[in-house]
């Protein structure tokens, strides 16, 4: 798709239907709607890529949303620096509502992922 934030509730449209069709909980729908806002806008913004990959999959009990950039990310240093600064907060946001997430980065781009439980039962270690 377009790097373009005009395109964002597209992606959210997109990575919602996906959640259903694949069996997920509607109880998800919200986080997912989040997360992807979060995602997509992130790579859009800071990757100065043409097009991005928004790629939804469900592989049991996980729900995994993930979104792939070709440019090379720049965090504006006065956001960073800003303790009150109304951006910056995103991938915080998507680690608070999602199971697990993370960044790779390589010199072709960047991709960042984000699983929520599509199950009711956490994930525990016993030792």
């Amino acid at each position: 798709m377009a790097a373009d934030v005009r395109l964002v509730p597209k992606a959210r449209e997109f990575a919602v239907d996906q959640l259903l069709r694949l069996g997920g909980r509607r109880e998800l729908v919200d986080d997912v709607r989040v997360i992807v806002d979060e995602l997509v806008a992130n790579a859009v913004v800071h990757s100065g890529t043409d097009s991005i990959t928004l790629t939804v999959l469900s592989e049991w009990p996980w729900f995994v949303i993930i979104v792939a950039d070709f440019g090379v990310w720049h965090v504006h240093p006065e956001v960073a620096s800003r303790t009150m600064a109304e951006t910056g907060r995103g991938l915080d946001v998507v680690a608070a509502l999602s199971t697990s997430s993370g960044v790779c980065t390589k010199p072709s781009g960047t991709c960042v992922w984000a699983s929520v439980s599509n199950s009711n039962c956490r994930v525990g270690t016993v030792s």
